[in-house]
Parts: structure tokens; C-alpha cells; sequence
């Protein structure tokens, strides 16, 4: 009698664990099978562009319709979007079930730098969009006092002090921001205590070191709509303060 109480329990707890191991294989094939076929990739937006169409970056990812989400590779998708130079990949989103949201900056061009002859298309931060931008040569402004030794697409542009392409990038991060750069014909950087910029009308523009540029910046934009008003144009503006505008007339 005992003997059979036993093998009665041990049946029980091995039916059990059968209808355990039966409940997680169904829970996985279940899973499976969602992922393989439920779980697809149905819709895909890009957020952020303006230059290039949604069209074109959607190819450019190498996503697929009707993929499993599960194979939806981030690294991937951002290496592809990003061989172009002009676009940086902010955020991927996987929206379940169906939907992979792409979040992009495009990069502009600011200004253009020369190089084995041939002139470099930066953004404002100094990453190359383009090794061969002669044709705009006369369209934005140019960079000069440093020494450029590479030039990768979609890497910053090589140049024989960092501290160069450090006072650069300040300025023309401003000059973008406050809408500047298509006025500016030269950015000097070749003292970096000292930047300058020549405007296209001729005007001479002391920014100093590359401090309190948002400041500066702000000084010029007001200076470059009072100077006009006024009569003048060309002459000295030196904005090294940071905390004023002074401004010499080229007669003086």
C-alpha cells in the first residue's frame, strides 16, 4: 500500500514537470512564431529631415518590410544612414508591434577649407561633408591660418593642431546658430587668441579667443543691421570683450 502512495506521487510529479516543460515550450513557440510572423516591420519614419526625402533614407537604413522586428539591428541602421555625412543618427525606437521610428540631424555646410589643391566642404563642428567642394568655392565662407593634412568624409577634418579646429568650430557653431556665416568671407584662425573675421563687405571683425562666443555673436548680429542703417560699412569691429562693440570706420 505504501509502495503504491509512492509511485502515485511520483507519477504526479513527474506529469508535472511534463505539463510544465509542455506549457514553456508553448510559451516560446508561441513567442517564436510572433516574432517570426506576427511582430513585422510594417511602417518606418524618419523624424528630423529636411534636406533628403523620407524615401531615400528609408533605402539608405537597409530595413526591410515585413522583417521581424526582433532583427531590427540599431548599429546597423545608424552605420548605413551615416555613410552619408550630412546625417547623424540621434535615436532608433522600436514601437511595438510594428513600427521602427528613426530620429536624424542633417548636418549644414558652413564653410570651406583648401586642400591638395581642391577646396573641403565642414559643418560648423568641422566634420568633412565633402572632399571636392570647388564649385562652391564662391558660395561660403573660407577658413584659413591652419595646416590640413586629411580629409575623410564624415570625419573631422585632419588638421596639424586641434586647437585650431577647436577655435573654429566655436565660432562657426555660432555663426550657424545666429544665421551669420552667408556674410562672412574669411574665418582667420591662425592665432587662436586672435580669430578674426572678414565680412563681405570688407569689414575687419576682432572676436579675440574663442570665449563668450555666443556673446560676440550676438554683439555682430546687432552691429551688422545698425552699421548699415547708419551709413557705414567696411571698417574695424573689434568684439574681443565679449562684453561690447567698439568700431572704427575705415576712413579713420
Amino acid at each position: 500500500m505504501a509502495a503504491k502512495k509512492v509511485d502515485i506521487k511520483r507519477a504526479l510529479k513527474v506529469n508535472r514537470v511534463l505539463w510544465n516543460l509542455f506549457y514553456i515550450l508553448l510559451v516560446v513557440t508561441v513567442a517564436v512564431l510572433c516574432f517570426l510572423y506576427v511582430f513585422l516591420v510594417r511602417d518606418i519614419t524618419i523624424i528630423g529631415n529636411s534636406r533628403f526625402t523620407a524615401d531615400d533614407l528609408i533605402r539608405l537604413t537597409g530595413l526591410a518590410y515585413k522583417e521581424s522586428m526582433l532583427l531590427v539591428d540599431k548599429d546597423q541602421i545608424t552605420e548605413n544612414l551615416q555613410s552619408n555625412p550630412f546625417i547623424v543618427v540621434e535615436d532608433i525606437t522600436r514601437r511595438w508591434p510594428c513600427s521602427v521610428q528613426i530620429t536624424v540631424r542633417e548636418r549644414n555646410a558652413v564653410a570651406l577649407s583648401e586642400h591638395l589643391g581642391t577646396y573641403v566642404l565642414l559643418d560648423a563642428e568641422g566634420i568633412v561633408l565633402n572632399c571636392d567642394a570647388q564649385v562652391l568655392r564662391d558660395q561660403l565662407c573660407h577658413v584659413t591660418g591652419w595646416t590640413v593634412e586629411s580629409c575623410t568624409a564624415g570625419q573631422l577634418l585632419g588638421t596639424a593642431s586641434g586647437s585650431h579646429l577647436a577655435a573654429y568650430s566655436a565660432v562657426a557653431t555660432q555663426l550657424e546658430r545666429f544665421n551669420l556665416y552667408y556674410q562672412v568671407r574669411t574665418i582667420d584662425v591662425t592665432d587662436v587668441l586672435h580669430i578674426t573675421l572678414t565680412m563681405r563687405d570688407g569689414m575687419l571683425v576682432r572676436l579675440g579667443d574663442a570665449q563668450d562666443m555666443t556673446m560676440k555673436m550676438t554683439w555682430l548680429s546687432q552691429m551688422l543691421t545698425e552699421l548699415p542703417a547708419d551709413g557705414y560699412s567696411g571698417g574695424t569691429l573689434d568684439l574681443s570683450s565679449g562684453n561690447s562693440a567698439a568700431y572704427r570706420p575705415e576712413q579713420e
